[in-house]
């Protein structure tokens, strides 16, 4: 449940260290591409379950998740034991937060629901609020925009101060703030927070290792900004 260069790097390491004795699988991120409104975080995970149980149909099952990801296999682990299905491990690594956003989704809805807008309007200007301040506050995500909006321009070139001034050109830049619809609906991270905006996870049961005891799990959580 990696993207990129994260799930080369997961790939390779687990598969020196895991062995062919403890094969694994990595499950490629979901196609939004053609969609007017994207699905439901659980609904998310739901379709990876059944790309999973296809392979393998029955548990006990042993998840793991980075980042984004993480969060995801926490609903996956949830959605297995209302299934009565066995989760073996739940390995959560630095974690996304439930309900991260959910204020700015909130208010835009608010908004435009006043304006009687769609879902679908509501969704876009999510994704727009979200890159605006993406845009504004992270000098990585600035120069990579620029950088795309460039063409072959290499990112490095854009990192200074001083360069940055003489080759992104005030056009770019508000061309780069206010970008197509189609350009914000490939963000596969801006997508990701108008999804768990929403998530409210329930518990999941987990057998401590240590003792042994059963407990109630928390998905991680977020604020409400």
């Amino acid at each position: 449940m990696e993207s990129g260069r994260v799930r080369d790097f997961i790939a390779e390491s687990w598969h020196v260290h895991l062995g062919p004795e403890q094969p694994f699988y990595l499950l490629e991120p979901y196609k939004f591409e053609g969609l007017a409104f994207p699905p439901t975080f659980e609904e998310v995970a739901a379709a990876h379950l059944e790309t999973m149980r296809s392979i393998q149909p029955e548990g006990p099952y042993f998840l793991s998740g980075y980042c984004n990801g993480a969060l995801l296999a926490y609903e996956m682990a949830r959605q297995l034991q209302v299934q009565g299905q066995t989760v073996g491990l739940l390995l959560l690594m630095d974690p996304g937060f439930a309900g991260r956003d959910s204020l700015v989704r909130r208010v835009i809805g608010g908004f435009c629901n006043l304006l009687r807008m769609d879902q679908e309007k509501q969704f876009e200007g999510f994704l727009s609020v979200q890159h605006i301040y993406r845009y504004l506050r992270f000098a990585h995500y600035r120069s990579s925009t620029n950088a795309e909006l460039l063409g072959n321009v290499e990112q490095d070139e854009l990192g200074g101060k001083d360069s940055n001034a003489s080759q992104v050109s005030l056009s770019l830049k508000l061309r780069a703030l206010r970008p197509r619809v189609e350009i914000l609906r490939q963000d596969w991270a801006n997508i990701y927070d108008w999804q768990v905006a929403n998530y409210m996870p329930s518990l999941i049961q987990a057998k401590s290792r240590s003792s042994g005891r059963v407990k109630n799990l928390h998905a991680p959580m977020g604020g409400g900004t």
